[in-house]
């Protein structure tokens, strides 16, 4: 099976190339969502990890 992938992957011009993208896109997305956390107010983290426990009901939501 493998075979038949790798003969694939030979034909197909600068695969090479792939892993690499999909590591540096990987990278990229994990310092932003690094340097995204590290920004966040101490207040947001709160009412974030909040959510999960809030008893309100939204006042916006109609019954169906």
């Amino acid at each position: 099976m493998l075979r038949f992938i790798k003969y694939n992957l030979e034909s197909i011009g600068s695969v090479e190339w792939y892993p690499l993208f999909s590591l540096l896109i990987f990278v990229v997305f994990f310092i932003i969502v690094v340097l995204r956390v590290t920004k966040m107010s101490k207040a947001h983290v709160i009412e974030l990890s909040d959510l999960p426990l809030n008893d309100k009901i939204d006042t916006n939501i109609k019954d169906l």
